[in-house]
């Protein structure tokens, strides 16, 4: 079996998702399988709530990102590396403009 996919090398939060899209097809799983494994690891991973951050561009909460590397098989070390990888994005990632106020 080929090693789990890691994030390290990614330089987007496009990338990122599509490396977590990467993560679940290297663990055979459905997004039924993810909810249930999340839930014997005390973690809630809905799937509509999968579904809905992997099909979007933005980082997803850290809380997201440990609790489906863990449904994934990943260990704490895996976890970590995850989120380590998640934590560099978000600091590099301009912050959003502020509402325009009009008057």
């Amino acid at each position: 079996m080929e090693p789990a996919p890691q994030p390290q090398s990614v330089t987007t939060s496009a990338e990122f998702i599509a490396m977590l899209r990467r993560l679940r097809r290297w663990a055979g799983l459905s997004l039924r399988d993810l909810e249930r494994r999340a839930a014997v690891h005390g973690g809630a991973l809905p799937r509509v709530t999968v579904s809905g951050v992997l099909n979007r561009t933005e980082l997803p909460r850290e809380e997201f990102v440990a609790t489906y590397v863990r449904a994934c098989g990943g260990d704490a070390d895996s976890v970590g590396i995850w989120l380590a990888a998640r934590r560099r994005l978000a600091a590099s990632e301009p912050l959003p403009a502020p509402p325009t106020i009009t008057g």
